[in-house]
């Protein structure tokens, strides 16, 4: 089990907008700023508002999930590019756990928003933008996204440049969706393109008008293109890199250099390049914004793109990152040039997948579809991405230097990848380096008795295997980027150790109390609830034990509410028990104990089959009530029909969660009409 680690709560600087630059050129097209998850992200600050519907609503209140603020002008073109968006991204609410705050301003335009997009997300009138001012946001639109703790970690002021109203709203959308972890649509708006899909093809002019490239025309040669503000100062340190980057390599083999400028002033851009001396090539132009278009959502600059041989797309970067950027291009560009590729090891922390899978390409698309590649986003589903208690099995070397730390969160370090099972810097004989394949210990460190059900190291290698999900790469690019967006696929945790189910009665003799418990609450009256659909085997998967399976509810049986596996039973919790009451067998290991397991895992593993959004949206945002409201007690309930048990009974023995537990048998058996006395 992973320690616990000490935490501080950082409020070092003010937070604030770094787009002034940007801010120059509305012909850029969407034009935001970013502020990562770090150390210096303040708190979000304290309001009291009222709602265009007249009700007071306290800030601070919303505490507890992800928080997307969005402060307009709503008569702007921007609110309404931006409105446009959010009425998709609303849909994603309950699923990713996050919630929508708007603060508006213009009389009754802010009226006429609202009801044409019928926004179901609370509205403070902040007609003299004391909210925005607080926030730093004082443009026409902007979002912040505040994290489950209170940070305010991503923000940015939304510039339309002169693009459609729908156009914008699709790049607003895709860079919410990229702030609030959600599936992309587009292949060229993901920061790992899992199946390298051909490039865009396209033709540039340079902005003097001498020269004209085509990529089309430059296959059989890698390509670098490099989209830049000659005002930019990470711009300018990028641009470095690739000169002195570019002049090691012999002049046949050296890839193409494409940098596009935003801005399309030839007098301006040339004196820039000229004063900084990157004035190693010719600037394109792109005045029709339609070479930006075909890249995808391009938010930030620089934006970098490399193109492999054959014209396809192996790796896009946005920004530019002094301790991570150069090392991780310099290995693209190698690459692309049949060069050797440059050792990836850091040896004063962590490399991260992007490295690994410069060289190790097919292995880093046969783990993007494992839920490994996901691990963290499953923190930040359930607004615990800053407890010490998760975090550590769900990154990269958690505690360890250079590794992931809550006082300075590093998105590539996120989830569980490449140097999670290999060591860090992989397989390359670091001091970290797992000799003969021994990863077994690796995953029990945190796949433990406690936090992971029903592990077995067997069947867990061959899901995670690359070669086992090899056939992922037969399959076509749109079928790549389909998978890779619908990941939710549910692993059985369930122990595999070829157990039958017997049903709940085959534990009362060892488990008296806690059958009693179960035999008084809502699972053990699911045959009751299904009314006349006791045939229907859709409904019978969640309302029976084991159907269909060995020893299990028969497939094609009408149910009857007498029947012991006509219920949701000890087993549909704790695993088939055949080799759990069988004479000397290891009681322990035979079945799933949960008294000491995380209620959310337990939720999200086992309960999340049946308690789906289909049957009952919203369910695993209430882990812990509905954990409780189903946990076994110390003594058997007392009998007390329509009466509510005190919870301040003189009994010692009678807790409150029994308390829970009965009122929620006394509200299934008003509804289903059988109050038994």
């Amino acid at each position: 089990m992973k320690k616990e680690k000490k935490t501080h709560s950082f409020d070092i600087r003010t937070f604030y907008f770094c787009f002034a630059a940007f801010l120059l050129l509305a012909s850029a097209g969407l034009l935001s700023s970013r502020v990562e998850a770090q150390r210096n992200a303040r708190p979000l600050p304290a309001f009291t508002g009222t709602t265009l519907d007249g009700s007071t609503l306290s800030v601070g209140n919303l505490i507890g999930k992800r928080l997307l603020l969005f402060t307009f002008n709503a008569s702007s073109l921007e609110a309404k590019a931006a409105a446009r968006a959010l009425s998709k991204i609303s849909e994603f609410r309950e699923e990713h756990n996050f919630q929508i705050l708007g603060a508006g301003r213009g009389g009754a335009a802010l009226y006429e928003l609202q009801d044409r997009w019928k926004f179901d997300f609370q509205i403070l009138d902040d007609s003299r933008m004391n909210f925005a001012s607080k926030l730093g946001a004082k443009g026409a639109a902007a979002f912040l996204v505040v994290n489950s703790s209170g940070k305010l970690i991503h923000g940015g002021d939304v510039r339309t440049g002169g693009l459609t109203e729908e156009l914008a709203a699709e790049r607003i959308e895709n860079m919410l969706k990229g702030w609030l972890r959600l599936p992309k649509e587009e292949v060229f708006g993901m920061s790992s393109f899992g199946g390298k899909p051909l490039s865009p093809n396209f033709s540039a002019t340079t902005l003097d008008g001498s020269k004209t490239f085509s990529l089309d025309q430059a296959r059989g040669r890698g390509t670098v293109i490099v989209f830049f503000l000659h005002t930019c100062p990470h711009c300018h340190h990028a641009l470095s890199f690739f000169k002195k980057e570019l002049a090691k390599i012999p002049p046949k083999q050296r890839p193409n250099f494409i940098g596009i400028s935003v801005q399309g002033n030839l007098k301006n851009v040339t004196r820039s390049l000229e004063k900084y001396d990157i004035n190693f090539f010719k600037p394109y132009g792109d005045p029709s914004k339609n070479i930006q278009q075909s890249f995808g959502d391009l938010s930030s600059y620089p934006t970098s793109f490399i193109i492999d041989r054959e014209n396809r797309l192996i790796s896009r970067e946005e920004g530019w990152n002094p301790r991570r950027h150069p090392h991780l291009l310099r290995m693209r560009i190698a690459q692309i040039s049949e060069m050797p590729v440059p050792m990836l090891l850091n040896s004063k922390g962590f490399s991260g997948n992007e490295f690994c899978g410069t060289c190790h390409d097919n292995q880093h698309d046969t783990w993007a579809v494992t839920t490994h590649a996901r691990a963290f986003e499953t923190l930040i589903k359930h607004g615990a991405e800053s407890d010490p208690k998760c975090v550590g099995c769900h990154v990269v070397g958690w505690e360890q230097t250079g590794g992931y730390s809550l006082e300075r969160p590093t998105s590539h370090l996120e989830g569980v990848g490449c140097e999670s099972c290999h060591g860090r810097g992989g397989p390359h004989l670091s001091p970290g380096f797992v000799k003969n394949d021994n990863y077994e210990t690796i995953c029990l460190d945190c796949h433990d008795s406690k936090h992971s059900l029903g592990f077995d190291y067997k069947s867990f290698a061959l899901r995670t295997s690359h070669k086992s999900n090899a056939q992922y790469l037969s399959l076509t690019d749109e079928e790549k980027l389909k998978l890779l967006l619908s990941r939710k696929e549910a692993l059985n945790t369930l122990p595999k150790n070829g157990a039958t189910y017997v049903g709940s009665d085959a534990c009362r003799d060892c488990h008296s109390s806690e059958y009693q418990t179960w035999s008084q609450q809502a699972h053990a009256l699911s045959a009751q609830s299904l009314g006349d659909k006791k045939g229907n085997s859709d409904c019978l998967k969640c309302h029976t034990t084991g159907f269909g399976s060995p020893g299990g509810f028969p497939v094609n049986t009408e149910l009857s509410d007498d029947m012991d596996l006509g219920r949701v039973g000890c087993e549909s919790c704790h695993g088939p028990g055949s080799i759990h009451i069988a004479d000397g067998s290891k009681k322990k290991e035979s079945i799933l104990a949960l008294t000491d397991k995380c209620g959310s895992c337990v939720i999200l593993e086992i309960c999340s089959g049946c308690h789906d959004d289909a049957n009952d949206p919203g369910f695993e945002f209430e882990v812990q009530e509905k954990i409780e409201k189903q946990r076994h007690g110390g003594l058997p309930l007392p009998s007390l029909g329509n009466k509510l048990l005190s919870p301040t009974t003189d009994s010692k023995d009678v807790e409150l969660r029994e308390f829970h537990n009965f009122h929620s048998l006394l509200e299934l058996r008003n509804a289903t009409g059988k109050n038994e006395n």
